[in-house]
């Protein structure tokens, strides 16, 4: 009888501690995540997190039934800094905000001063990380462009524009008037993979959907 005793004592010492070790551990949300994922807002930090002119920021965005594809595009797009296994869920409605600071000369082209910001707010935000700090959006800012290459231009309700920093650059196109600029192409292209990406590892490119913005938002209006 002692004998059984001391087994169901055993047995139950070794349940109770699988328990807690099991209550201890957290989710794959939680514990792979720090923050490396800000580490492509680097050199425009200040960038301003709220629109022009009070404005809202805008979006970019695709329609339901290409929310897989979308989710994957974004992972993409942040692999060039970031693990996209430490991407979460992104919503293709308003996952993934956009952030404008675009100025014009008198010929109504950008400036060098012109830059964006891409703000991408996955299910891993407001978690606590890996590191024990609280896991915010991954931020990519970009300057415009330098490149002879990527002309940007805006002019007669169109306009495209190249973005660019070391590792990489993303193209909005579209048409403009007093309300809102808007288009069907965010396209991107990677120069670099993250660090740890397996051996081999070519820089991502693609297209993340369309986007909308208010005109006065994005663009410093006279």
């Amino acid at each position: 009888m002692k004998t059984q005793t001391s087994k169901f004592a055993v047995v139950t010492v070794m349940v109770l501690m699988a328990l807690t070790s099991a209550c201890g551990k957290k989710s794959k949300d939680e514990g792979s995540v720090g923050q490396a994922r800000t580490a492509r807002e680097t050199g425009f930090a200040n960038l301003p997190r709220q629109a022009f002119n009070g404005s809202a920021p805008g979006a970019i965005t695709t329609s339901d039934q290409y929310a897989s594809t979308f989710q994957e595009a974004v992972k993409a797009l942040v692999s060039a800094t970031v693990n996209p296994n430490e991407v979460g869920q992104v919503s293709n409605r308003n996952g993934v905000i956009l952030y404008g600071d675009v100025q014009l000369d008198g010929a109504g082209n950008a400036t060098t001063q012109s830059k964006m910001m891409l703000e991408i707010r996955d299910s891993y935000v407001g978690q606590t990380g890996a590191d024990g700090k609280v896991i915010e959006a991954i931020r990519i800012s970009m300057a415009l462009s330098t490149n002879p290459s990527q002309r940007s231009y805006v002019r007669n309700g169109q306009a495209e524009l190249f973005f660019a920093d070391q590792y990489g650059w993303i193209r909005l196109k579209g048409t403009y008037d007093g309300s809102w600029f808007q288009g069907s192409e965010v396209e991107f292209q990677n120069s670099t993979v993250y660090q740890g990406a397996s051996q081999g590892s070519a820089p991502r490119g693609g297209y993340l959907g369309g986007f909308y913005v208010q005109t006065c938002g994005f663009f410093r209006c006279q």
